[in-house]
């Protein structure tokens, strides 16, 4: 995708059941060229948390929220490399998409899991909204 041209974008607004906004296609086209100047961008995410997997105060309760404060330090910093439709809670989904926030209820096995076979920090809430 990072290779992508104007006629790419105009291809895809024209496809079907695809997104019809240019300038969100142009966006994804120009995260792509962002992440592939990155050595690693699952590295990148993770640096944020030293490699381990957050587990916040009251989430596992089933406090969780939409963004917090480090899915705005996450997305201010992809802002800072260039991308765009980056924002903090499009950033918080896929911190806990990618594991790197544990927001699995305690009563779920995966929690379990993610506990006794990954390195954890346990944090209290960070700005949470």
């Amino acid at each position: 995708m990072a290779r992508y041209t104007d006629a790419d974008v105009e291809r895809i607004v024209n496809t079907p059941g695809m997104i019809r906004a240019p300038r969100k296609v142009q966006a994804i086209i120009r995260n792509a060229r962002v992440a592939s100047q990155l050595a690693s961008l699952s590295d990148y995410f993770w640096s944020f948390t030293d490699g381990k997997v957050v587990v916040y105060d009251g989430h596992p309760q089933g406090e969780i929220p939409a963004q917090n404060g480090l899915s705005r330090r996450v997305a201010a910093s992809l802002r800072q490399l260039g991308m765009t439709f980056v924002g903090p809670v499009n950033v918080y989904a896929h911190l806990q998409a990618s594991g790197i926030i544990n927001d699995h209820s305690i009563h779920c096995p995966m929690y379990q899991h993610i506990i006794q076979n990954y390195p954890i920090a346990y944090l209290p809430k960070d700005d949470e909204a």
